[in-house]
């Protein structure tokens, strides 16, 4: 586990339910009281709903930043429908050290009750959230994980130490062509930078806190360790891209506007690779990348298929380099020769925009 300090084991047992949370000691007696007692179907007064499954209540206490969010807190506000599964299952892989592919159950939205979260994804958000700021990233700080238990049935909770308003989404600050390019750099310098620390599968979560952009949502992550070969990490970080590519171009998260979509994608592989590449290539990639997610291929023909990507090959040659195994597989299949110019970093205009949306 993640901590630097032992977690505290805070209680409450009535005669219709029992809840047990393992805790930072920075959450606050008070905290872990209105904590239960919302879980337990007592409205706080004060209370702001976060997506479909999260609320979030004015501290009285723990934390820096004003507020306690509980994941796994009802659906919409209302309870945990415990006995009803979340009604938009979405899987997610398990890859081995060759990048072979096998649904991991328990990160299943499906595998949850609706409004609430599995074991695994309760606490993946807690360990991952801690491990990523022990290590110095600008994630919302996690201060524990726990259990709703009535009857036969049990429904899983994390508690997020964040601001006590509404944060805006990425995808809600997309309109202006500047703010775009910088959420689409931002979406693939955090996915480097997570890669750095070992941590793979957070898909888009992001959102605007005073003058930058926050990564959020690890539920789904996944912590690589020493048995994660060079295309386990490969396959998991490529999974992320295609999520974030099918993202771009979903009307839901980024309208059709001018050529939003094409900048978007461009300026996030840009980010990825540090190279341009056209419009061609990159589609041709996401072609690829959606065979890849679950494909039944060898090791070989999944290096070969990727080498022979130019953007596919730049991804595939970082990590093979990162993983001191260069000798071991020998040079690569050659590839088609593609045009592609370095690049210089372009000086951030995301702060101003933030300031004004204020």
């Amino acid at each position: 586990m993640a901590a630097t300090e032992p977690l505290l084991h805070h209680s409450r047992d009535d005669s219709a339910a029992r809840i047990d949370l393992l805790a930072d000691p920075a959450l606050t007696d008070d905290d872990a009281a209105q904590v239960f007692d919302y879980l337990l179907g007592r409205a706080a007064s004060r209370r702001l709903l976060d997506g479909t499954r999260s609320v979030i209540l004015p501290s009285k206490g723990s934390g820096v930043h004003g507020g306690i969010k509980i994941k796994g807190a009802g659906s919409e506000g209302s309870s945990v429908r415990l006995g009803e599964l979340h009604s938009k299952p979405y899987r997610l892989p398990r890859y081995d050290a060759e990048g072979a592919a096998t649904i991991d159950a328990a990160k299943d939205h499906g595998r949850a009750f609706a409004g609430g979260m599995s074991y695994q994804q309760a606490r993946q958000e807690f360990i991952v959230s801690r491990y990523l700021l022990q290590r110095g990233m600008h994630v919302f700080e996690s201060l524990g994980y726990g259990v709703l238990r009535r009857g036969k049935f049990a429904s899983w909770f994390c508690l997020l130490d964040t601001p006590f308003r509404k944060l805006r989404d990425w995808w809600q600050l997309t309109s202006e062509r500047a703010a775009l390019e910088q959420i689409a750099a931002a979406l693939g310098e955090t996915q480097r930078e997570f890669a750095r620390h070992e941590v793979y599968l957070i898909l888009s979560g992001m959102v605007a806190f005073d003058d930058r952009l926050v990564r959020k949502d690890f539920h789904t992550a996944h912590l690589a360790g020493p048995n994660d070969s060079f295309l386990t990490r490969l396959s998991y970080y490529l999974f992320d891209t295609n999520f974030i590519l099918a993202t771009l171009a979903n009307d839901t998260y980024l309208k059709d506007i001018a050529d939003h979509r094409s900048l978007a994608k461009s300026t996030y592989l840009r980010a990825l690779t540090a190279h341009e590449h056209s419009p061609a290539d990159i589609d041709r990639f996401k072609s690829l990348l959606v065979e890849l997610k679950y494909a039944e291929w060898g090791m070989e023909q999944r290096i070969a298929r990727l080498a022979d990507d130019p953007i596919g090959r730049t991804i595939l040659e970082g990590f093979l380099a990162d993983s001191g195994e260069q000798v071991l597989f020998g040079e690569l299949p050659k590839a088609a020769p593609a045009e592609r110019t370095a690049i210089e970093p372009r000086p951030g205009r995301l702060a101003r925009f933030l300031r004004r949306m204020k």
